[in-house]
């Protein structure tokens, strides 16, 4: 238990080198909130018909792009906070910063329903075009 007190102090006061561990802890715990929304929504799919399934993946992926450009814009914000930042005296300037971060880490995982939602809706629509044309022949 002393190791890690002396592990976790050591990172806190070296941040010019200690940037990475603290970006890796950051994008641990963005992944771990965005699977906290998706994964009851990605656990439901697998109810679906194996071709419906595929095709709201393959719809989800297409449309998630802008949820991983929020994650590297908060990702970025938070390495800047973590390596120029005094946690002695913070500024103002800082507060913004950190702010910027959370915000779009939660921007992150918003983008990320919604594509989901997007892709469900869009698979939905094209399913119930294929059924509205086999059964009108």
């Amino acid at each position: 238990m002393e190791n890690l007190n002396y592990l976790i102090l050591g990172l806190i006061k070296d941040r010019q080198a200690s940037w990475p561990f603290a970006a890796i802890i950051w994008s641990l715990t963005s992944f771990l909130l965005r699977d906290m929304f998706l994964s009851s929504l990605f656990s439901r799919l697998r109810d679906l018909d194996k071709g419906v399934r595929r095709d709201v993946k393959k719809a989800y992926f297409s449309k998630a792009l802008w949820g991983w450009l929020y994650f590297l814009i908060s990702l970025g914000l938070f390495v800047v906070f973590w390596r120029f930042s005094p946690l002695e005296s913070l500024r103002p300037g800082d507060y913004g910063v950190l702010a910027g971060a959370l915000i779009f880490s939660q921007l992150f995982a918003l983008a990320h329903l919604q594509a989901v939602g997007i892709a469900l809706l869009f698979v939905l629509k094209q399913t119930a075009r294929l059924e509205s044309g086999a059964g009108s022949s």
